[in-house]
């Protein structure tokens, strides 16, 4: 699912692909995606 927050269509559409490509439901490819973003922020 979308989070509650102002994230545009193209940017969503991208995690939805990365959820299909990897077999993940909407909110684990939200979490990977963010989580490995947030790795190489540090």
């Amino acid at each position: 699912m979308r989070p509650y927050i102002d994230i545009s269509h193209a940017t969503h559409g991208r995690v939805k692909d990365y959820a299909e490509a990897h077999d993940l439901d909407l909110d684990a490819a939200y979490e990977e995606v963010l989580s490995a973003g947030l790795d190489e922020l540090e």
